[in-house]
């Protein structure tokens, strides 16, 4: 149903991709987390290996640039819908299940 595409560049993402995780827990739909890092330093890698095991990730050798790494997502995602997020976001506990239902409201309309 669901793939949530987030560009990362020099940013750590672990408490974004933790929280919608948990959020993804309670979720009885197919969702997916997609990380593209835009050629990050070593460090930043690093930390955001922790949740390898919860995304998509692909990391890039060298920088490619905002617009690029969006249309990159279309090779990667798997699902109908794409949610685009900034890797600097703050997600509210409610944030999946109310995009779901937005989505299924808009759908049936």
């Amino acid at each position: 149903m669901l793939s949530i595409c987030i560009p990362v560049f020099n940013e750590v993402v672990v408490e974004l991709v933790d929280e919608l995780h948990r959020q993804m827990m309670s979720l009885e739909v197919p969702i997916e987390i997609v990380l593209i890092d835009d050629a990050s330093n070593q460090e930043i890698l690093a930390k955001n290996q922790s949740i390898a095991s919860k995304v998509v990730n692909i990391e890039l050798s060298e920088n490619i640039g905002r617009s690029k790494i969006r249309n990159l997502f279309l090779q990667y995602a798997q699902h109908e819908y794409l949610l685009f997020l900034d890797c600097d976001v703050s997600v509210p506990d409610s944030f999946l299940s109310n995009y779901i239902d937005w989505i299924q409201e808009v759908g049936e309309m």
